[in-house]
């Protein structure tokens, strides 16, 4: 008897463990939009210049000498990425020039963090450079002129992501992948956000594939590149509910 009165004891410890599971997991998907057992549903904090003194690092001024046309005044949106697949560095932005919307695409054949001071530290900077200074760096560069209505829709997606941007309790990172950096200035502030290859339909991801349709647009300028572009936008349109 004391045998039944144990296992209905244990499977009535189960049953209430599993119904407290689910009702958190209720409380707080009710709370956000994205899946919360999700990776990638937001973008986490852009690395900061306290993270850069933190270990001497001085990447950001590396890419604000080499990509200085992407931090320009009249710049609306950006996304950097940095790739552990391609020795490779890439900048695409948006910019106002005039009464012309313009996207530009920047590319450098090698990563950038090869000329940091982080690089030097750690010995992973290769024994020689061409060139040597990264200030010597010039990207391949292109750039398009796009309709007003596709701009600010892509305007409005990118400040509706930024806007969800937060920290995990656990942030990934690893050592292959990419890491893509959005940002984009507003009356008071800069805001940017930051992901580790991203699931592809999530916001952050639909996010990616705007920024590499831009950059794929920029550089074939073909019809089917461009309705490429306006699908991607359309797409993380709706899911971000915006115009």
């Amino acid at each position: 008897m004391n045998r039944w009165y144990l296992v209905v004891a244990v499977a009535l410890c189960v049953v209430l463990v599993v119904a407290a599971h689910f009702s958190n997991l209720y409380i707080v998907s009710k709370h956000n939009t994205a899946d919360p057992m999700r990776y990638g549903s937001h973008l986490e904090p852009a690395y900061t210049a306290q993270d850069a003194a933190s270990v001497h690092d001085n990447r950001e001024s590396i890419y604000q000498t080499v990509y200085a046309e992407a931090y320009g005044k009249d710049v609306l949106v950006r996304e950097h990425e940095e790739s552990s697949f391609m020795p490779s560095d890439d900048m695409v932005f948006l910019k106002k020039n005039g009464g012309k919307f313009v996207i530009v695409y920047l590319h450098v054949d090698r990563p950038l963090i090869v000329y940091s001071s982080a690089a030097w530290m750690s010995d992973l900077r290769p024994a020689h450079l061409d060139p040597a200074d990264y200030h010597d760096v010039k990207p391949r560069r292109c750039e398009i002129e796009i309709s007003p209505v596709l701009a600010k829709s892509i305007v409005a997606d990118w400040h509706a992501v930024l806007m969800q941007t937060r920290y995990d309790t656990h942030p990934r990172q690893g050592m292959d992948g990419s890491n893509y950096e959005f940002s984009m200035p507003t009356d008071q502030r800069e805001l940017a956000g930051q992901i580790w290859t991203p699931d592809v339909d999530t916001s952050p991801g639909m996010l990616v594939a705007v920024a590499h349709d831009m950059a794929g647009y920029c550089i074939k300028k073909s019809q089917e590149t461009k309705a490429r572009l306006t699908a991607a936008v359309d797409e993380i349109s709706r899911e971000m509910d915006t115009p």
